[in-house]
């Protein structure tokens, strides 16, 4: 990238820090958004212990729409959090980007997605948020016109 990218993640920060953290860089050039706490995929157990009450399913993700991660042997996972290639959708030697992300398998792990199926998803029937901090940032994203990707 040609410019840095600043990524607040919401633990114990105040949303008004976060807000003038975001405001301090973006008024520098520089692409700055916060983002609420997850539990990347199950793969971070202190993660309930940093929320403010129980956390929740993260069914507003939109990793397995957008983005597709290549791992070293040419396998595409569907998350950057699928450390262990639960969700593999193939493998580019194999076949091409564009028929690997608009595959078989990738058709049928965004239709569950989008059903509310989790329990057919390893990763995301484990991947939750902490909602109260999501609660408190989404109606500012609203207000300013949210933070760009």
């Amino acid at each position: 990238a040609k410019f840095p990218k600043v990524w607040i993640t919401m633990v114990d920060t105040n949303v008004i820090d976060a807000k003038k953290a975001i405001a301090y860089w973006q008024k520098r050039g520089i692409h700055s958004k916060y983002t609420t706490l997850e539990n990347r995929g199950g793969n971070i157990q202190d993660a309930e212990n940093l929320a403010h009450t129980e956390m929740d399913y993260y069914t507003e993700c939109t990793r397995l729409m957008k983005q597709g991660y290549i791992l070293f042997n040419g396998d595409m996972v569907i998350c950057c959090t699928d450390y262990s290639r639960q969700m593999v959708l193939g493998n580019i030697v194999d076949s091409s980007v564009y028929e690997v992300w608009n595959g078989t398998q990738a058709v049928t792990y965004r239709r569950a997605y989008l059903s509310h199926r989790f329990d057919e998803l390893p990763l995301c029937k484990v991947c939750k948020v902490d909602r109260v901090k999501e609660v408190e940032v989404m109606p500012w994203k609203a207000q300013n016109g949210g933070i760009s990707n």
